[in-house]
């Protein structure tokens, strides 16, 4: 029995081995004749179709993430030391600047140059400013007041400076009184004058009339008609003559020099009210100086904003050179859009170009404007360019830190032009694929920009011996080429 069964397994093992070999037979020739056909062929299934080179201007979109930063950020500091007395303000507060016609308004045609096109899915922002332009006419108003810093000793200073003012004024009012009086001091010297020249006048005609009595008489006793006596008597009255004369002329010669003193008198008096009055303007300069520093006590909002950084509290005291701001404010009724746009598409954005800004914190929020500034340099480090866009913020949606993202649209100018499809890199090399002969010629290329289905080609190696040319429309290239290789033959029915 044991016999039998090893016989009958045997005999079913040989019977699957010669039919699983005549099974697979006719699998193996069908497999062979497959591949037969396969190597006939072996670019029949690679897409050989051509196109040429065409002149087109692209439509560069650069896409580039931004932020929102305010129009304006300024740190306030501490001009003078002291004690803070007092803290008005605090963080997310709004605080209103000084009212003129130019601070504190949005810069005008802002909007309109944005066209004020604000593109929501969902509800339109509330309208309205928190801000408010100001009549031309209106008087100036200070900022409001965030913080106070108390200074008595400069106080007492001021005081001070106020009473050498008054002080000053009063030097003033004395010495305009002192030229009032050498005034009248001069007139009574001139006046002195002229009595002394009428003097001098009666004394000359005094001396000369007895002069001439003591001729006649001289000639009366030479004749013996008058005797001695009258002739010393007339002597006598001629002496008396000619001393009363020089005496008057001496009071003449005095009276003049007491006039002309009064007069420098006079002079010096003028000048001591000029000297006065200066004393009095360098005084109320000085007053002014303390009045000014004392302004710094008083620290003020520089336009209507919001407080967002605030590091000083009551009572503490600000030293000379503190590094660290009071408080740091931020204008929001109108808003930067800051973009930084990379060196190789730096040259397509400038001032009008139009922009698309999406901000992903609102979801659906878009805005429709231009470029209001470019930096026009690029950032050295980055090896970006800084473009901003102003945009009004009426309903305060958007916050300074916000990420924003820009599509700028810029036209490219005209140049040669190939499908992306047909370029392919190669070690360190991009190159295409010409149809030139019926084979295909591997050709290096040196590429510009690209709008995401053409690539301009700016010169290509078609040379025999490699030299850079530039393209032109009469060569073919393979629009697509993957599984192409230098020398390859082209289809016949291609």
């Amino acid at each position: 029995m044991r016999l039998f069964i090893d016989k009958g397994v045997r005999l079913g093992v040989i019977s699957l081995l010669v039919f699983g070999f005549l099974g697979c037979a006719p699998k193996s020739q069908e497999s062979a004749k497959t591949s037969d056909s396969s190597k006939g062929t072996p670019t029949a299934s690679i897409d050989f179709q051509t196109t040429t080179p065409r002149r087109t201007a692209l439509i560069r979109k650069v896409e580039q993430p931004g932020t929102v930063e305010p129009f304006e950020e300024t740190q306030i500091f501490a001009k003078v030391p002291g004690f803070v007395s007092r803290v008005n303000a605090d963080i997310g507060q709004r605080v209103k600047g000084p009212v003129s016609p130019v601070v504190g308004s949005i810069p005008p045609g802002k909007t309109d140059a944005l066209g004020g096109r604000i593109l929501l899915s969902g509800n339109n922002p509330p309208t309205g400013s928190p801000a408010s332009s100001p009549n031309a006419g209106a008087p100036v108003q200070e900022g409001e007041i965030l913080a106070e810093v108390s200074i008595p000793e400069m106080e007492e200073e001021a005081h001070q400076k106020m009473e050498m003012v008054a002080l000053a004024e009063t030097e003033v009012v004395l010495a305009q009184k002192s030229l009032a009086s050498t005034e009248a001091q001069v007139a009574s010297m001139e006046a002195l004058v002229q009595e002394s020249k009428a003097g001098v006048r009666r004394a000359q005609a005094q001396f000369e009339r007895w002069e001439s009595e003591s001729a006649r008489v001289a000639g009366l006793i030479q004749r013996g008609i008058a005797d001695a006596q009258t002739r010393d008597q007339i002597l006598s009255e001629f002496r008396s003559a000619s001393a009363n004369r020089d005496e008057a002329m001496a009071k003449l010669v005095t009276a003049e020099a007491n006039a002309r003193k009064a007069g420098t008198d006079r002079e010096k008096a003028k000048a001591g009210i000029l000297v006065a009055q200066a004393q009095v303007g360098v005084a109320k300069s000085e007053a002014k100086r303390l009045q000014a520093m004392l302004g710094y006590t008083k620290i003020r909002a520089p336009y209507n904003g919001i407080i967002t950084r605030r590091k000083v509290n009551t009572g503490d005291f600000l030293a000379p050179g503190r590094v660290e701001p009071l408080f740091t404010i931020s204008r929001i009724e109108t808003l930067r859009l800051v973009v930084f746009v990379p060196e190789a598409d730096a040259g397509l954005v400038k001032k009008d170009t139009p922009i698309l800004l999406r901000v992903q914190a609102l979801k659906g929020w878009e805005l429709k404007g231009i470029v209001s500034r470019t930096s026009w340099s690029l950032d050295p480090g980055a090896r970006t360019l800084r473009a901003e866009i102003d945009v009004p913020n009426p309903g305060e949606m958007l916050r300074p830190g916000m990420y924003v993202y820009a599509t700028l649209e810029g036209t490219l100018p005209e140049n040669w032009a190939i499908p992306n499809t047909a370029l392919a890199k190669q070690g360190e090399n991009l190159v295409c694929f010409r149809d030139l002969g019926g084979k295909i010629a591997r050709t290096v290329v040196q590429v510009g920009h690209s709008d995401g289905k053409l690539t301009e080609i700016l010169k290509w190696q078609t040379a025999p011996d490699g030299a850079w040319n530039t393209p032109d429309g009469n060569c073919k290239v393979c629009i697509k080429s993957a599984g192409l290789a230098d020398g390859m033959p082209i289809p016949s029915d291609k």
